[in-house]
């Protein structure tokens, strides 16, 4: 049975309610904890398919935002930037802006006026533009992404490793849980992006092996099916006595080697220095540690190393 987070907070609280996180685009659940109407502590929804009760620290301090001294809760409109604002309704404001708009796009076409969005804005922000346009009925044009987003992607791989982008792994993080091994190395992905997160522990429920390597008990770790806690410092040394397992057992594609990369012999060289009693010593770990990570890469296919 998979362990799943309980989330609670330490506060006293007399009710709770769970709302979708607007911060970014992903629509994380949260639990809010209430007492006596105001909230005094926000965490991530166990119960909710995306996040799994992870949240990320925008969502955790949400509610620092809502009683904030400086938070902008009053509409203020302005003809001149030189002007003092005036203090008007929400209605006001928004019928103050559509006339402004419509203005330019009668004089100059709506092609002259652009919303622009990224994947990156907060949700509600994505989502207030679309619905603007649409209650407004400008019929401006909303657009997503980079203008050069067709190319961008392509053209950035290759320069910054001379080789074409499909020779490089640059596959979506949803399509790392297909993977039956997942090697999570160097990176607490439940703490600093638990969407990405949660379909890793989905795989580790349908029987995917989920392997952390780092040098402190992370959120993550807790959550492996195998954690390997190395002394700080020494996470590549023990990297190194994995890999060096594999290719002592023959665990390596060598025709992709040969096909794909260049200085494979000169690598398998100098890891002959990294003996399994060696890395055992160096980052103070069982050695039995390093022949069960290897075990499972070596034997699982296909197999996501994921790095921080």
């Amino acid at each position: 049975m998979p362990l799943i987070k309980k989330q609670e907070t330490t506060r006293a609280y007399d009710s709770v309610r769970k709302t979708t996180c607007g911060n970014c685009p992903t629509g994380c659940g949260l639990k809010v904890f209430l007492s006596a109407g105001k909230v005094v502590d926000i965490f991530g929804d166990e119960d909710h398919p995306i996040n799994k009760g992870s949240v990320c620290p925008k969502g955790l301090l949400t509610h620092f935002h809502l009683d904030h001294p400086s938070r902008i809760v009053t509409a203020g409109i302005r003809s001149a930037v030189t002007e003092d604002f005036t203090i008007v309704s929400w209605d006001r404001a928004i019928d103050y802006i559509r006339g402004n708009l419509k203005g330019l796009v009668e004089k100059y076409g709506r092609e002259a006026i652009l919303l622009y969005e990224s994947e990156s804005d907060p949700f509600e922000y994505r989502m207030g533009a679309a619905w603007f346009v649409r209650e407004t009925g400008l019929g401006v044009p909303v657009s997503g992404g980079s203008p050069a987003a067709g190319s961008r992607t392509r053209s950035v791989l290759e320069k910054m490793f001379g080789i074409p982008q499909s020779h490089l792994l640059t596959n979506h993080p949803r399509d790392w849980c297909h993977s039956k091994c997942l090697v999570v190395y160097a990176s607490d992905l439940a703490r600093s992006d638990p969407v990405t997160f949660g379909p890793i522990i989905d795989a580790r429920d349908r029987g995917a092996d989920l392997i952390v390597i780092d040098q402190v008990p992370t959120r993550t770790s807790l959550m492996a099916s195998t954690s390997v806690i190395v002394q700080p410092g020494t996470r590549s040394v023990f990297l190194k006595g994995v890999i060096r397992y594999l290719i002592d057992r023959g665990w390596v594609d060598h025709d992709f080697l040969s096909r794909e990369t260049t200085g494979f012999d000169a690598l398998a060289a100098n890891l002959q220095a990294y003996t399994i009693d060696r890395v055992a010593q160096t980052c103070r770990v069982d050695s039995r540690e390093i022949a069960a990570v290897g075990d499972r890469i070596g034997k699982c296919w296909p197999v996501q190393v994921i790095a921080g």
